[in-house]
């Protein structure tokens, strides 16, 4: 009759087949010395050692970004032309406030010229003064005076009206003339001028002293 192998026993340090022991993988010096590296630097930044990291540089802003931010402005400002008022003739007397007409910021549009249906012309600027048949007239008031002689016209008397500017603006005032003054604006109604009364007239504007018609330029 045979007997039995007694059972060997597994030796030390040897496991049973299919109960192998976990083996632990080796810890990375890399790591490791990188976490000490980072612990360090926050415990030196907390002590004021080792100044804060600087906030990234915002990008510029591109062409199209631009643009987009002036338009928005744009929309959200007040435009001046809210509260304009249209005028064919400037009138003191009509204008809000009764404030001046806006000025005229070139120094060349201060110079008007005059020109009458015959062909004489006559240039006139920020010198107030007066047009008439008479040779002269004296100034009524202290400082610079343009005189415009314009004979040849029973209709315009010897003080017609008096001009000047203002802001860069032409007026003219009637000076109880037999004929009268009348202001003209291309594709507008005639304006009898009432005497001493100051009128603003645009360029291209007719003025009609009593028969004599003369165009502002």
């Amino acid at each position: 009759m045979l007997r039995p192998l007694p059972a060997t026993e597994p030796e030390k340090g040897d496991a049973p087949d299919g109960d192998a022991p976990p083996v632990s993988p080796e810890p990375d010096p890399v790591s490791q010395t990188k976490d000490t590296f980072s612990r360090a630097a926050d415990w030196l930044r907390r002590l004021g050692k080792i100044p804060e990291e600087p906030e990234p540089e915002r990008a510029s802003p591109t062409i199209g970004e631009t643009v987009q931010a002036a338009r928005a402005q744009a929309d959200t400002e007040p435009r001046i032309g809210d509260e304009t008022i249209a005028l064919p003739i400037f009138d003191a007397d009509f204008l809000p406030d009764g404030g001046p007409p806006p000025r005229q910021s070139s120094r060349h549009q201060r110079r008007f010229v005059l020109k009458v249906e015959d062909g004489r012309q006559f240039t006139i600027g920020e010198t107030p003064g007066g047009i008439g048949a008479a040779v002269d007239h004296p100034a009524p008031d202290e400082g610079p005076w343009q005189w415009v002689h314009m004979p040849g016209e029973e209709s315009v008397d010897p003080v017609h009206l008096f001009f000047g500017s203002q802001n860069g603006v032409l007026w003219v005032a009637d000076q109880h003339s037999a004929f009268g003054t009348i202001v003209i604006e291309p594709g507008q109604e005639p304006i009898q001028c009432e005497p001493e009364k100051r009128y603003f007239v645009v360029r291209g504007s007719e003025l009609r002293l009593g028969g004599m018609v003369v165009t502002i330029h």
